[in-house]
């Protein structure tokens, strides 16, 4: 059964995405990042370059000859299958392939548009039957 996160309450949801790859936990962990705009998916491979300053977030592209080596893999391509049991949406949609996903994370920053689009996908999820869980993430990932 697939399990969701909805991470809320983010000024900026790249930073905070990249915060999150970032911490321990999550880098510990293979995690497919669905980030099917191409502009968000170089600004987010930008900021993960940044993000700690003495290490790295290992990370690539879904088409890189890499991916299947690389713990953090930003898909770009919404119909192609899940590199990871996890995945981390940030579109507003409800991503393909469900049954292959055992964590879903969902973050949802301030804006209204973000919101009202997140508490749909919520309300989806919840009538599916999946596990959510919801974290104010807003002091958690602020960077």
């Amino acid at each position: 059964m697939t399990s969701v996160v909805f991470l809320h309450d983010v000024s900026d949801r790249l930073r905070a995405a990249a915060s999150w790859l970032s911490l321990p936990r999550a880098a510990d962990a293979c995690v497919a990042v669905f980030v099917p705009n191409s502009q968000h998916a170089e600004q987010l491979d930008r900021l993960l370059w940044e993000q700690n300053p003495t290490g790295f977030t290992p990370h690539c592209l879904q088409q890189n000859s890499l991916g299947a080596e690389t713990p953090i893999v930003l898909c770009t391509n919404r119909d192609a299958p899940w590199p990871s049991k996890t995945v981390l949406n940030l579109t507003d949609e409800i991503p393909a392939h469900l049954d292959q996903i055992e964590q879903l994370v969902e973050i949802v920053s301030q804006d209204s548009e973000t919101r009202v689009a997140g508490r749909a996908r919520f309300r989806s999820y919840q009538e599916a039957g999946f596990v959510v869980e919801t974290r104010n993430a807003g002091k958690e990932l602020a960077r």
